[in-house]
This record gives structure tokens, C-alpha cells and sequence, in this order.
């Protein structure tokens, strides 16, 4: 049991990374590209959504219900952002969208990454390591 709690813990870990970069990549702020790259990088932030959910359900069993809630909610704020970004900024045009850029690229790089780290430390408490 406890070899499958570590496993659950170092795929949801590994995908929850992998889904913040996905988004980071998306939402940087130094961007030169086609609407079809654009797109291919909204894309894979929802692919990378997928894949967590589906590991969230089939794997929740073994991890805390209040550690699986807080990974749900952080995957849901990592979305959020995302829909965000592709309606105020890959889809719109316009000097006011420079600053909602910016306030989208801080949360990303501080409010969620803070949450990325905080979620860390409950994963290495569920393990053992802290």
C-alpha cells in the first residue's frame, strides 16, 4: 500500500509540474508567435489538465481526501488562469490587455507556484520526508 501511495504521489507531483509549465509556456509574457501556436499551447495546457484529472480519480484512494481537494483546487486555479489568458489576451487585441498579461503572469509565477510548493511539502509529510 505504502509503495502505491509513493507512486501516486511522485505521478501527481511529476503532472502537476508538468501542467504549471505547460501553462507558464502558454501565458509567458515574451511571445512571438502564430495563432496556431497559440492555439497548440492552449491545447497542450488542456491535455496536461486531462491527464491529472483522470490520474486524480483513478488514484484517489490512496491520498488524504484534503490533499486530494487541494490539488483539485490548484489544478481548477491552473485552468481557470488559462481560459483567462485565452479570452483576455490570445483572443483580444488592445493596449489594456498589456497589463491583464501582466497580472495573469504574476499569478501564474507567485500565487500558483506558491501553491505548487505548498502542496509539496503536504506530499513530503504524506511520505515521510518533511
Amino acid at each position: 500500500m505504502q509503495e502505491k501511495q509513493a507512486s501516486t504521489v511522485e505521478e501527481l507531483h511529476s503532472q502537476l509540474w508538468f501542467f504549471f509549465d505547460a501553462l507558464n509556456n502558454y501565458t509567458t509574457v515574451i511571445q512571438n508567435r502564430t495563432g496556431n501556436e497559440k492555439e497548440e499551447k492552449r491545447l497542450y495546457v488542456a491535455d496536461k489538465y486531462d491527464e491529472i484529472k483522470l490520474t486524480l480519480r483513478n488514484k484517489a484512494l490512496y491520498i488524504p481526501v484534503n490533499l486530494h481537494s487541494e490539488i483539485e483546487r490548484t489544478c481548477l486555479v491552473i485552468h481557470k488562469t488559462a481560459i483567462k489568458f485565452m479570452k483576455n489576451i490570445e483572443r483580444e487585441y488592445g493596449a489594456e490587455m498589456l497589463g491583464e498579461w501582466d497580472r495573469i503572469h504574476k499569478e501564474v509565477n507567485v500565487d500558483i507556484k506558491k501553491a505548487i510548493k505548498s502542496l509539496e511539502n503536504e506530499f513530503r509529510a504524506l511520505l515521510g520526508a518533511s
